[in-house]
């Protein structure tokens, strides 16, 4: 008998340290086994080892070695791989809740006129102690100026139309490759999260230099950069042979950019990053973020830790 997934559980691995766990919560899921599979991309992790944990939940698998390493690749390479049009997407030490599939996937089959949806999540620790939960808002319009305040899902804890991330061009290397990703889903569809908690996002040490750049004022002004560059029609990420802060620098001095700033206002009370963006066209993006830094160092040096790693997931 052929079988015909209709959702395929993308994992990029780099650990088996929690691996197990997050296995088991796939196979509890309250959905039929047969209407998903897993899809494992290996990132420098002991095949045996892995292998060796999917046979023991009993789920229908695919284990991939990624072309590369980064988290980019492993995803970009998965994308590849998949047959289905629907992609859950997991990372390999959070847990799911029961039925995220479920209603997920009852979700997108309703409202076509989104490609991607979140939920809200439960945060713990190494221990899975629940330490916290987020604060996801709940639907996006197209074109939605909430974007740019932080990555609107959870990427974690989204199901996305393979279909339209194709579209956009997958993940890309030089900005926070989720926050990336969804502008510029969200320029095509609607995007939005379900209200009810679908993730236990686990939250370690271990991820502080990965969400460094979400952090600070450099993620945001990538972000709103690379829209704007798209909406004047210029290359909207750097060359091969150009750093992201040359790359700001030259369509910034783009008379086409310049007038789409103009004709860009954020819906928000504060419009941060709006500021952000003309006052590093006075000072220069790196001049910015220093100052910026010298302002807020001893501000920053005494937030805590879970502050700093999830400030851009939980509305404080």
């Amino acid at each position: 008998m052929t079988f015909s997934p209709l959702i395929t559980v993308l994992i990029p691995c780099h650990s088996t340290k929690y691996l197990g766990q997050a296995l088991e919560s796939i196979a509890n899921q309250t959905i039929a086994k047969d209407l998903f599979e897993v899809l494992l991309i290996k990132d420098r992790v002991d095949e045996t080892a892995v292998s060796q944990l999917l046979q023991n939940t009993h789920l229908r698998f695919r284990v991939l070695d990624s072309p590369k390493p980064g988290i980019v690749a492993a995803l970009n390479f998965g994308l590849a791989n998949v047959s289905t049009e629907l992609i859950a997407r997991m990372d390999e030490d959070d847990l799911m809740i029961s039925n995220r599939l479920e209603l997920q996937k009852n979700f997108l089959e309703k409202n076509h006129d989104f490609a991607a949806v979140g939920g809200q999540l439960e945060l713990i620790n190494s221990v899975n102690k629940t330490i916290g939960f987020s604060n996801y808002s709940l639907k996006f319009t197209i074109n939605s100026d909430e974007v740019f305040e932080r990555s609107p899902l959870p990427h974690p804890g989204s199901m996305y139309r393979r279909s339209a991330v194709v579209e956009v061009g997958g993940y890309r290397e030089f900005l926070p490759e989720d926050w990336d990703l969804w502008v510029r889903i969200n320029e095509r569809w609607k995007i939005g999260n379900l209200g009810r908690t679908v993730l236990k996002y686990r939250v370690h040490s271990d991820q502080l230099s990965r969400y460094e750049i979400y952090a600070s004022p450099k993620g945001t002004h990538l972000i709103q950069a690379s829209h704007l560059a798209r909406r004047a029609d210029l290359q909207d990420y750097p060359s091969d042979n150009e750093s992201a802060e040359e790359w700001i620098t030259k369509v910034q001095s783009d008379s086409s950019f310049r007038s789409a700033l103009e004709h860009f206002e954020f819906n928000t009370e504060k419009k941060p990053p709006l500021l952000l963006i003309r006052l590093s066209q006075k000072l220069g993006l790196l001049n910015l973020i220093k100052i910026i830094g010298f302002l807020c160092k001893d501000f920053f040096r005494h937030l805590p830790i879970l502050y700093r790693t999830l400030r851009h997931k939980i509305r404080i």
